[in-house]
């Protein structure tokens, strides 16, 4: 019993403090700034999931550049779905293969150019997630473009369940 015991607390593992935390393969980052969100997508590896705290974010130009792997795609979402506001100039590109972005919702925002949402590379995904009241929703609000180096075409792309309204 007292092995078991034993066993069972070696498996707990404690949250370190820098708001990542370890289960399985799987490592989630809990980012509350837009210096901790870049840091997070640039330390990623393949699996990993970045959670941005619930709340407002101004002026995020969000650069999903850090690549997943079929099967393991790095995931950006909000701790809580929906719970997460970006307002003001903010912005999401994929620019790496095999990222996943999820319950955000763009809102108020706006853009003097470009896309709210735009594909730079392939098998992104993003889902479950709104674009409201933005001054570009009828003008692509969401925009597919060929990575500049090597000029290729596009593999798929998938936007999913979400909602836009201008």
């Amino acid at each position: 019993m007292a092995v078991l015991i034993g066993l069972c607390l070696a498996a707990l593992q404690v949250a370190p403090a820098d708001s990542s935390l370890v289960v399985g393969y799987l490592r989630q980052t809990i980012v509350s700034d837009a210096a901790q969100l870049r840091d997070a997508i640039a330390a990623a590896k393949p699996g990993d999931v970045i959670a941005m705290k619930d709340g407002t974010w101004t002026d995020v130009g969000i650069r999903m550049a850090t690549a997943g792997i079929p099967g393991a795609p790095i995931t950006l979402r909000a701790v809580t779905p929906g719970a997460v506001t970006l307002n003001g100039t903010s912005t999401l590109t994929f620019a790496a293969p095999h990222v996943r972005v999820e319950g955000l919702h763009f809102r108020g925002g706006a853009l003097t150019q470009g896309a709210v949402v735009r594909f730079a590379s392939d098998h992104g995904t993003f889902t479950h997630s709104a674009i409201s009241d933005y001054n570009r929703v009828g003008k692509n609000a969401i925009l597919r473009t060929p990575p500049p180096d090597p000029p290729r075409p596009l593999g798929p792309a998938d936007v999913g369940p979400s909602w836009m309204r201008q």
